[in-house]
């Protein structure tokens, strides 16, 4: 997939293992494991982002104080493998819904991109409308804010996708790690990678227009609550908590369990 446009609802929940356990027999009745599970392990298949920010962390502090409208500027990739590619992406929260673009490229772009160098035609992936528009976006808002890598998050995902309505997805993450960026590393977990104290497994319903019926009974028979969940937030608070031990507090904003 070279480019990508998504407009949906995420909505995420913490779960026990055990609870997570009947939930995925609850989802599997409706969906299946999507195509990258294929041949993992029992918790799926590996996701990292670089996250970039400004040197004053503009957009950390936009989740932090609950901004309705802000955005997240990231690349992602699937493993340590230097051919295979990397993901460009602008994650935009407008109020309830989320609007995800994104455009493929060769690992080896991106240090360079990070040092102002825009991709090449070459180094794009895929050349439509949609990656060219992906890469100006991105591009865009890098120079507009100045912002560089700051956190590198890791951990393992277990997806389910539905057959039969599109973009219904839910995933399970767990082993979440971060650890800091440093220009020179390229797209690699440094010595340094820290684990994201998590009280459990991070569930995440993803649909378009209206949930379908079964998601708002998984979320009445198990009775769960909405909580907000930013890994980036989570990763850079662990981080700072190396010097000051005070400066880490959890982030878990709960919210009600009502989807759309």
């Amino acid at each position: 997939m070279g480019a990508l446009e998504v407009y949906r609802y995420e909505r995420k929940f913490l779960v026990s293992e055990r609870q997570a356990e009947s939930i995925r027999r609850f989802v599997s009745v409706y969906m299946e494991p999507d195509r990258y599970m294929a041949g993992t392990g029992p918790d799926g298949y590996r996701v990292c982002s670089l996250y970039l920010d400004t040197p004053q962390l503009a957009l950390y502090r936009q989740s932090v104080d609950g901004l309705k409208n802000r955005y997240k500027l990231r690349i992602r990739f699937y493993d340590d493998a230097p051919d295979t590619p990397a993901f460009l992406e602008v994650k935009r929260r407008t109020t309830e819904t989320v609007h995800k673009l994104r455009v493929m490229i060769v690992k080896s772009a991106v240090e360079r991109l990070l040092s102002g160098r825009r991709p090449s035609a070459a180094e794009l992936l895929s050349n439509s409308d949609t990656s060219n528009r992906a890469l100006s976006g991105f591009c865009e808002s890098l120079d507009r804010i100045q912002a560089d890598g700051v956190a590198l998050v890791d951990y393992r995902r277990e997806a389910f996708v539905s057959s039969a309505a599109e973009n219904v997805r839910a995933t399970f993450d767990r082993r979440i790690v971060g650890c800091p960026y440093r220009r020179g590393s390229g797209l690699m977990l440094g010595d340094d990678v820290t684990p994201i104290p998590v009280r459990g497994v991070v569930l995440e319903l993803k649909y378009n227009g209206r949930a379908p019926r079964w998601m708002h009974d998984l979320v009445s028979d198990f009775g769960l609550q909405r909580l907000s969940f930013p890994k980036y937030v989570h990763c850079v608070d662990v981080l700072k908590s190396a010097s000051d031990p005070l400066s880490a507090r959890p982030r878990f904003g709960v919210r009600h369990h009502e989807l759309v």
